[in-house]
């Protein structure tokens, strides 16, 4: 089978940590046996064409040198947009360029995947030409943040609604979906996985008294709760760290909440780091938090729980769908909870030491693309008439 990627993000060069779960579908597609080719957004000092871990990947540029600025901060198109006309006009041109990438190419694919609501708009403008049926992986933001907005509500639904199948990567984020008016039997969950050799398992307790986040520093992934939650957490455990690994548009004001709240000593913000060095932080890490207000399903808990990591996260989107019964599930935007959860795993080794191991478990079973990757095949013979509807075979028919 022939597969072409759409996606607004991928990794820029080798190791770089820019929605590597891309990168993860696609050589597990690979492995299958099938042909793949991503097309992408360009970025500063990245290649236009190249082959990463064999993927051939097309890099789409929208500006002069310097001027591609849509994703200075890995926080994705919603923000992007908000940022005003300049942004909105390099949208804007971006997907004129990525539309015309798929009207010259999309006939010598059997199907196309589009990633973010973005992207499948180009996909359903094109299919008059090319007859190139496409489904479409929702992330979270693509939907959650746009919905709210009358024209991009439009847009989005707009993309949705041509393709043949719209997978979401929790369930929360399918009820949104369907929230559009895209009819429930289009709509799959599968979730995002991870290569779990990258992961490797560290089951010791005796690690550092370290919590870890990852992410974009934007407002709705919550880290000023995490700050404040710290603050609770020294009390009980003086010398305590927070490793906040990522960048955004929030770095500076939450640089100033850390100085404020007397924690600059304990608090190390680590900037963007490549995917090995993630793997190696989350292995001497004690825990893993995410305090999202808003989230699709948040892979790097995935990646916390291959590690052998216990997660604390926010009861917002897929989270609970990720770390229910292995992690701590919280109430959003409340620091004495975050606190709670991390003390809990801190003072009782018994429970870190189930939670790190029944994460891997987890990690293992359900989010190894090489288990995924099974099931986006399975929609996209269902699609291509390769399978009957939810693979039922009727008698006679074998």
């Amino acid at each position: 089978m022939k597969i072409l990627i759409l996606s607004t993000n991928f990794p820029r060069w080798q190791g770089d940590t820019r929605a590597p779960f891309i990168l993860g579908v696609a050589r597990a597609l690979q492995r299958m046996g099938n042909q793949v080719r991503v097309v992408t957004m360009h970025n500063p000092d990245a290649a236009l064409r190249e082959e990463m871990d064999g993927v051939e990947v097309r890099r789409v540029r929208y500006a002069p040198d310097g001027r591609e600025t849509l994703q200075r901060d890995a926080a994705g198109i919603p923000i992007a947009w908000k940022r005003g006309f300049k942004s909105q006009a390099l949208l804007a041109a971006f997907g004129l360029r990525l539309t015309r990438e798929v009207l010259r190419v999309g006939r010598d694919f059997d199907i196309i995947h589009a990633n973010w609501s973005f992207t499948a708009i180009a996909a359903r403008l094109t299919t008059w030409f090319h007859r190139t049926p496409y489904v479409v992986t929702v992330h979270g933001s693509d939907v959650y943040k746009t919905i709210v907005h009358p024209f991009q509500r439009w847009a989005v639904r707009y993309g949705l609604k041509g393709a043949k199948k719209v997978v979401a990567v929790s369930e929360d984020l399918a009820k949104a979906v369907k929230s559009l008016g895209i009819s429930p039997e289009k709509v799959e969950v599968i979730g995002t996985g991870i290569s779990l050799d990258e992961f490797p398992f560290e089951p010791n307790a005796n690690r550092k008294e370290q919590i870890m986040f990852v992410g974009s520093l934007i407002e709705r992934k919550g880290v000023n709760q995490l700050l404040e939650a710290l603050t609770h957490v020294q009390q009980q455990v003086p010398g305590c760290r927070l490793l906040i690994v990522g960048e955004g548009v929030e770095r500076q004001h939450l640089e100033q909440q850390a100085e404020q709240l007397g924690l600059s000593g304990m608090v190390t913000f680590m900037g963007n780091q490549s995917q090995a060095e993630v793997s190696r932080l989350l292995r001497e890490s004690k825990v893993f938090v995410l305090p999202s207000i808003e989230e699709g399903q948040g892979v790097v808990l995935v990646e916390a729980l291959a590690s052998g990591t216990p997660c604390v996260g926010s009861d917002v989107g897929g989270i609970p769908g990720v770390i229910s019964g292995v992690g701590l599930v919280v109430p959003p935007a409340s620091p004495t909870a975050l606190a709670e959860g991390i003390l809990r795993f801190l003072k009782d080794p018994d429970l870190w030491q189930r939670s790190s191991t029944e994460g891997r478990k987890r990690a293992e079973e359900k989010y190894d693309w090489d288990v995924l990757v099974r099931q986006i095949v399975r929609v996209y013979d269902e699609v291509l008439g390769n399978l009957p509807p939810n693979g039922v075979v009727r008698v006679g028919e074998r």
